[in-house]
């Protein structure tokens, strides 16, 4: 199985649709293809509470890009796995 690499957009980490993900950050995905990747992140972070008028932002293509990263599962790595990765902040 490939695994996908999912990455927020910079620019649209404002948008509404943000409040029903509990991470905000990149993530590595094992999964068929990359709308199966998109599907497996907005499961495995969407918030308890979804207010109706909000979407999943992992399943949009405008606030979430998506790439492969490798065509070959690495051992370990079952199918469906979900790697958020830690957003790191530095102080000054």
């Amino acid at each position: 199985m490939p695994v996908f690499q999912l990455t927020p957009v910079e620019d649209m980490r404002w948008h509404a649709d943000w409040t029903s993900s509990e991470h905000e950050g990149e993530c590595f995905v094992v999964a068929e293809d990359e709308e199966h990747a998109r599907q497996l992140a907005a499961k495995r972070f969407r918030a308890p509470l979804l207010p109706p008028y909000v979407e999943d932002p992992w399943t949009q293509r405008s606030l979430v890009t998506a790439r492969l990263k490798h065509d070959a599962t690495p051992p370990g790595f079952p199918i469906g796995m979900v790697l958020p990765l830690l957003e790191m902040r530095w102080a000054d």
